[in-house]
């Protein structure tokens, strides 16, 4: 077999970096003060990009976080739901959507996926609703959006709140919607292997004016909300700087190419696989998927071993980024405690069925689309 060096991704250019320096000679790293005035918005880079990003995003509000998992904390804590009280989510995600919850006080109700998309189930959603249900987290995993229409739908007949941790997913359209328009709060990551990246950080979005000032007051100490924003929150250190926000600003520019580069090559791989035992993710009519990942499906009588060895073999015919695993929140030692039942689909997946390609962080060029399809054709034979 032929070997094929992988160049990574490249995110930030060197003109972005040559602009970027004339912040550095500035000293003005940070424009956020805990006190009256613009200054408790933060500097002007972060403005500047909560205003682009709201165009971007065709929504009233955005706020920029030193995470997305800080964003996403306080997207939950906004909303004041009672303390103690359930928060419906999915077990196919990373320990951070899970952990916020728990954070803030709340109970996190798992609930099974499609193993079509690997998004949370709707039915099973509705079936799980009850008495003490305060909200639903639904995620938009590996670039492909959660049914975001009918969990508002959901949440309108049971007065619940919607949050869409959108980390993965920053252009993919429902019917030319984007997943956030139907969310409560929503929001994107900027961690260094994300679409766009600057190291760390995230940003929220939200139509509700209440929503906004919460998270303003939660990002910034909370020192000012009485008179700013009304909110008597705590408040916390959680501010995004002014390199990082300039960087994600330069990329927003550049999103749609990023984006489509990697569509085109998740295309033509699932095209060129579609012959073999993998399954690729079904996109439904109308929708985007922006391949974060890139999610197979083995045969269910494929079994672990062979799955792992295949896993393997891939990574020693030189794709190292190859995933035969994700990770299953419900089964971490800190969330064992909230799982009541078998999440049948996830575990299967997780168990024996599941293999990926990490798209974001390759350089996709035609040469390493064609290898990566012809080494995966060949170990699977």
């Amino acid at each position: 077999m032929k070997s094929f060096k992988f160049k990574p991704f490249v995110w930030i250019t060197d003109e972005d970096i040559e602009q970027a320096s004339n912040i550095l000679r500035s000293n003005n790293l940070s424009g956020f003060l805990a006190t009256e005035g613009v200054e408790r918005l933060g500097g002007y880079e972060v403005r500047k990009l909560e205003s682009s990003w709201s165009a971007f995003e065709e929504t009233k509000y955005s706020v920029a976080f030193n995470s997305w998992t800080s964003g996403l904390e306080a997207s939950i804590q906004a909303l004041n739901l009672p303390i103690g009280s359930e928060v419906i989510t999915t077990p196919w995600t990373m320990s951070a959507t899970t952990a916020v919850i728990v954070n803030s006080g709340l109970r996190p109700r798992f609930v099974d996926i499609n193993p079509r998309d690997f998004n949370i189930s709707i039915e099973k959603t509705e079936k799980a609703i009850s008495k003490t249900t305060s909200a639903i987290l639904a995620v938009d995993i590996f670039g492909y959006p959660c049914d975001s229409p009918s969990l508002r739908e959901l949440c309108k007949e049971s007065g619940l709140s919607l949050i869409i941790d959108s980390a993965q997913t920053p252009l993919a359209r429902i019917f030319g919607k984007k997943p956030s328009y139907h969310a409560d709060v929503s929001g994107y990551s900027f961690n260094r292997h994300k679409h766009l990246q600057s190291g760390e950080g995230g940003i929220a979005v939200t139509n509700n004016n209440a929503i906004y000032s919460k998270l303003v007051a939660l990002r910034n100490h909370a020192e000012v909300s009485h008179t700013q924003s009304k909110v008597p929150l705590p408040g916390r250190n959680l501010r995004f700087g002014e390199v990082e926000s300039f960087l994600i600003s330069r990329q927003l520019e550049r999103v749609e190419a990023y984006v489509d580069f990697r569509r085109r090559a998740a295309s033509r791989i699932i095209e060129e696989l579609k012959n073999s035992v993998l399954e690729p993710p079904e996109i439904a009519e109308g929708i985007d998927h922006d391949f974060y990942i890139l999610g197979f499906k083995l045969p269910l009588d494929f079994g672990h071993s062979r799955r792992e060895f295949l896993a393997r073999r891939l990574r020693e015919a030189g794709l190292p980024f190859v995933l035969e695993k994700y990770v299953l929140t419900h089964k971490l030692p800190s969330f064992k405690r909230f799982s009541e039942r078998r999440l049948t689909n996830a575990e299967t997946l997780q168990g024996s069925c599941f293999l990926g390609l990490y798209m974001c962080g390759v350089d996709w060029s035609e040469d390493a689309v064609t290898f990566t399809s012809e080494t995966i054709k060949a170990c699977l034979n």
